[in-house]
């Protein structure tokens, strides 16, 4: 089963991971650059379409990730790329505007559900700040918990869903290839293993956010909790710009280090499942090569004409007699 396999193969993905990380933060740099002007220009022309450009680029800077993860499971499978780091930007860009497109539909289908079930119009939103998240939520709660709670939930299910969809072309374009060995053709093997990879994409979703509660459990039984919490309190009011250095000590390395490698993990869950489907393809594909083969090596054998049968004996006597005349 690709979900229990994923987890063991995840740690190959984690540490190799963490040797690219500054490659990939690299690309990640790179990438925005090189979104910032066609995003802006297109802005200037339409600003719709600016606007879903400019989201498609902050889900594909998300997607980076994934392709770097895929990319290097794939390595790890000892199956070496086509392409180049260089190379991920394009499939990046393209799937994110994809994953925008559907993350938009959700959006505005669960914003009419919540309107045309509840007394909650247009002006009741426009009526609190926007930007103030914690009033939105609280506005969505106090009107219809239960409905509130069904749409979050359903949204969230039907993101992760398109993910998985994706896992296995997103591996694909990591590498520059399909399973076939032709280069990588957009959307290929959409949904395949769609029921493995879903629990997988939850599972990592969910536990990306439980990151940080999930080190402050482990903090109490690793004995910083304490000493973490008395540099909070002599600290106040924590300023990341000026309060870092008297933060940082062996305790916030560790609670740091504990961060990156949760993270790492569950973030390679989703990129080990996408490779273990993507080998399963490979895998069919050259066994129905081997097949091909086979039934082309019996045709060409059943197409040849037999060959008298010739008594070895027979032919050396007959060679002597000749010899003899």
């Amino acid at each position: 089963m690709i979900f229990l396999r994923a987890i063991p193969f995840s740690f190959a993905i984690l540490w190799r991971y963490a040797i690219v990380l500054p490659i990939l933060i690299i690309a990640m740099i790179m990438f925005g650059i090189v979104a910032v002007v066609p995003t802006l220009i297109i802005t200037l022309i339409a600003p719709f379409l600016g606007l879903l450009v400019i989201v498609a680029c902050s889900i594909g800077v998300g997607i980076v990730p994934i392709l770097v993860g895929t990319r290097i499971g794939m390595q790890a499978k000892e199956h070496r790329p086509t392409n180049t780091y260089f190379g991920l930007m394009l499939p990046a860009v393209g799937y994110g505007m994809f994953e925008a497109i559907c993350a938009l539909v959700i959006t505005v289908a669960a914003v009419a559900a919540f309107i045309l079930f509840t007394p909650l119009t247009l002006d009741d939103f426009q009526a609190i700040d926007g930007s103030d998240g914690d009033a939105v939520i609280a506005l969505l709660l106090e009107s219809s918990p239960v409905l509130s709670w069904g749409l979050f939930i359903g949204s969230f299910a039907l993101l992760a869903a398109v993910r998985a969809c994706l896992l296995m072309p997103l591996t694909g374009a990591s590498i520059g290839a399909d399973p076939s060995g032709r280069a990588h053709t957009p959307f290929y093997g959409v949904g395949s293993g769609f029921t493995s990879l879903l629990p997988l994409v939850v599972l990592s979703q969910i536990g990306t956010y439980l990151v940080v509660p999930i080190v402050v459990l482990l903090s109490v039984p690793l004995g910083i909790a304490d000493s973490l919490n008395a540099k909070l309190d002599a600290v106040g009011e924590f300023n990341p710009m000026t309060d870092l250095p008297l933060f940082f000590g062996i305790e916030a390395a560790i609670f740091a280090g504990l961060c990156l490698f949760f993270f790492l993990f569950f973030f390679s869950l989703q990129c080990a499942g996408g490779v273990l489907v993507y080998m399963r393809h490979l895998k069919a594909v050259e066994e129905k090569d081997k097949d091909f083969a086979k039934s082309v090596e019996k045709y060409l054998e059943a197409d040849q004409p037999a060959q008298p049968k010739v008594d070895a004996m027979e032919l050396v006597r007959s060679r002597m007699q000749n010899r003899d005349r």
